[in-house]
């Protein structure tokens, strides 16, 4: 199984990193219906190629907080939040902290994170399966902070709901291995029995 970060709307370099490749899980903000601002003013994003993801084998994608969360519960192509499949769990979503010119609708929307009541039967559900390999946009709180210390950024963590459960169902059950993405910085360390990989904006990791 090959797993990609972040891919932001570079659809091309997403594409050669399927190519030739049977399965793949795309670890969130793969940009679907978002909008950046450019030079020349607010630009969408186009949608992801949904034509060669699926001649090319089974390539899917969790959301992050840069996915229209509506438009994510629509595609098939998307794993929802909360679903399990053999050993693996998804869970999908995480904080945006960086909101300064962000349009609500457009590149920011207010259910980026799960809603208190889906926490919960995430969490239970997580508890009940007991998954080997977890797979998430963003991690537990303390693993966010390994991530920051290992690349020397001297940054406070932000409290967050997503982070918050993560680290609440971590410390309940540790699975075998944690793939996620979001912070854009690549990190490979096992911390109190689960080996967390943190994955760079389109860094491919075959496991």
């Amino acid at each position: 199984m090959r797993f990609i970060g972040d891919v932001h709307g570079k659809f091309e370099q997403y594409e050669s990193l399927i190519k030739g490749v049977d399965e793949s899980i795309q670890v969130g903000d793969m940009g679907l219906g978002f909008s950046a601002p450019t030079p020349n003013g607010i630009r969408a994003f186009p949608d992801p190629p949904y034509d060669v993801m699926k001649r090319e084998g089974n390539h899917r994608f969790i959301r992050g907080n840069h996915d229209d969360p509506a438009a994510c519960r629509s595609q098939c192509l998307c794993i929802a939040d909360g679903h399990s499949e053999g050993d693996m769990f998804f869970c999908g979503g995480a904080l945006s902290v960086n909101l300064k010119g962000r349009t609500e609708g457009l590149n920011w929307w207010p259910d980026e994170e799960l809603s208190d009541p889906d926490i919960a039967r995430v969490r239970e559900k997580y508890l009940d399966e007991k998954p080997a390999i977890m797979v998430t946009h963003d991690c537990p709180h303390e693993v966010a902070q390994a991530v920051l210390l290992q690349h020397q950024i001297e940054k406070a963590v932000a409290i967050s709901r997503t982070r918050q459960a993560f680290q609440g169902m971590w410390e309940r059950y540790k699975p075998d291995t944690w793939v996620f993405g979001h912070w854009h910085l690549p990190m490979d360390k096992v911390i109190s029995g689960t080996r967390f990989i943190c994955l760079a904006e389109l860094e491919p990791r075959d496991l």
